[in-house]
């Protein structure tokens, strides 16, 4: 678990997310209101589907979607979405004392890459993919 976890406000607009997600190498950060509680998570792939189209709608006219420099521009109107607008709101978290194992299991039941560590509703801490790895699995291939 990381216990110093950056977080995003729900009136963060799209290009200060995408900062402070390049800037800190991160895929993704809970969102927070004002009481500090963990009211949603953006990833990378919560901006993507943002920018690029679902499938449906890329069938509905195929030539706009096709036109990446229309395309370029219209995402510049991006930037005023907020967070959001944008998090998804099934926040699926971890308590402190819970097994890594249950962890991992979240990770693939729901097919995400961090889990909030929540005590008693606070956030106290992240997981993702890349601490199991290189806690829990590194561990378990050295013995």
């Amino acid at each position: 678990m990381t216990k110093h976890v950056f977080t995003l406000n729900l009136g963060d607009s799209f290009d200060k997310i995408v900062d402070l997600l390049s800037q800190k190498k991160l895929s993704g950060a809970p969102v927070i209101d004002k009481k500090k509680k963990v009211v949603g998570v953006i990833s990378e792939k919560d901006l993507f589907h943002k920018i690029f189209p679902s499938q449906k709608a890329f069938y509905k006219d195929p030539e706009y979607f096709m036109n990446f420099d229309r395309l370029e521009k219209d995402a510049k109107g991006i930037l005023k979405i907020t967070a959001k607008k944008i998090m998804s709101r099934k926040v699926i978290y971890v308590q402190p004392e819970d097994h890594i194992l249950k962890a991992c299991s979240l990770f693939m039941m729901h097919n995400v890459r961090r889990l909030p560590v929540l005590d008693n509703g606070k956030l106290v801490g992240i997981v993702t993919t890349g601490n199991i790895f290189r806690n829990f699995l590194s561990h378990i291939v050295e013995k």
